[in-house]
């Protein structure tokens, strides 16, 4: 994905509570895997494991953050308070903005960036923005792109800047914003268009399948397997990636019922 600067930069997903290790840094040389070791019989060796070894504190500063990371690694605590943090995208300055969703027991929502002007790994500066909840921000062509349950909103923006220059701009209003459809991704392809994830293939196919299992948990008759659900789904995921690929090949298609 192509930032409105020219660099090329991933939109990174973020854990829901707490936005972590934005940089992740090098401190130390692995160990090497070692190799076999005759025992007295030529047919034999002991096999050294070549996966990396786990250090139990991944703090830089030795502190146990929860997770485990490979030795050569470690990581900071980007920043905190965020709420319930959502996808985030990183500009050519290296500023960070992230999509905030509502939470029951934090008033914070919108969008929130983020910048680290001392390089220490740490934010110390931010600026909250945005009156609504949302789910994904994306950076292309000086705007910032923010997804609201309902809506694809869009802020004029300065690469540098942390606050957006004027009000957003509606982009598309009126999205289905039900429990099962709430949250919505972006993208924008090379033709300019605008996609939005509305429903995901995933929900009923595997490995991931949620929708699958929550149907066959349901189901009165527990002789009904899990890859019977699976088969009785497998014609809406043709039907879906169907429409999926007429609307690659006739965008104009997905403005006709507007």
């Amino acid at each position: 994905m192509m930032n409105p600067w020219g660099a090329k930069l991933p939109s990174i997903k973020t854990p829901a509570v707490l936005l972590l290790a934005i940089a992740v840094a090098a401190c130390g040389a692995g160990s090497d895997g070692g190799d076999s070791q005759d025992s007295g019989d030529t047919s034999q060796a002991t096999m050294q494991s070549t996966a990396p070894q786990l250090a139990g504190n991944a703090g830089c500063d030795g502190s146990d953050l929860g997770f485990r990371l490979p030795e050569e690694f470690c990581a900071t605590v980007f920043h905190t308070g965020g709420g319930r943090t959502r996808h985030i995208e990183v500009s050519g300055a290296g500023d960070v903005f992230v999509g905030v969703m509502r939470s029951r027991d934090s008033e914070t929502q919108g969008v929130l960036a983020l910048r680290d002007s001392d390089g220490d790994g740490v934010a110390d500066e931010e600026n909250w923005f945005g009156e609504v909840p949302g789910n994904e921000v994306l950076l292309h062509g000086g705007y910032l792109y923010f997804a609201p349950d309902d809506a694809v909103l869009r802020y004029p923006i300065e690469n540098g800047s942390l606050a957006p220059s004027g009000d957003p701009e509606v982009v598309v209003s009126g999205l289905p914003a039900d429990r099962n459809h709430a949250a919505k991704s972006i993208a924008i392809g090379p033709d300019g268009g605008l996609y939005v994830n509305i429903g995901e293939i995933g929900i009923i196919t595997p490995p991931f399948g949620i929708g699958c299992f929550v149907v066959k948990d349901s189901l009165p008759d527990k002789g009904i397997t899990l890859e019977d659900v699976f088969m009785g789904a497998f014609p809406f995921v043709l039907l879906m990636l169907a429409v999926l690929a007429l609307l690659a090949a006739f965008p104009i298609l997905s403005t006709a019922l507007l």
